[in-house]
């Protein structure tokens, strides 16, 4: 089994429940751990073995041009694509970042992580 993983998607997305929040757009960073099926001595040396983690990007970033409430709803679309998009992905992490999730504070970010399974 493969794990690929893509890490520190910088996106600005219309996500939250305020709607300057979906006016403006607020900053993520989004992190995505593929676990492919299959023998690994498979894959000899060919693209269409494996997953092109351009394509991945890709869908993140189309996903993040809806307007959502919920982050929550963010990783569910990514990981419900993501399955549905390549037949030998089993499982799929999600991790997404808020950065400076309250304005007035010193809070970094806030995340939430979820786990997509075949």
């Amino acid at each position: 089994m493969y794990k690929i993983g893509l890490s520190g998607i910088k996106i600005t997305a219309p996500i939250g429940v305020y709607e300057w929040e979906k006016h403006k757009g607020r900053h993520y960073s989004v992190d995505i751990t593929l676990f492919l099926s299959g023998d690994t001595s498979t894959v000899h040396d060919k693209l269409s073995a494996t997953i092109n983690y351009e394509e991945v990007y890709e869908l993140v970033v189309q996903i993040a041009v809806e307007p959502m409430n919920l982050v929550e709803t963010f990783a569910e679309k990514i990981g419900n694509s993501l399955l549905k998009n390549y037949s030998n992905v089993e499982k799929v992490l999600v991790r997404i970042e808020k950065e400076r999730p309250m304005p007035r504070s010193d809070l970094n970010f806030v995340f939430i992580e979820s786990e997509f399974v075949r």
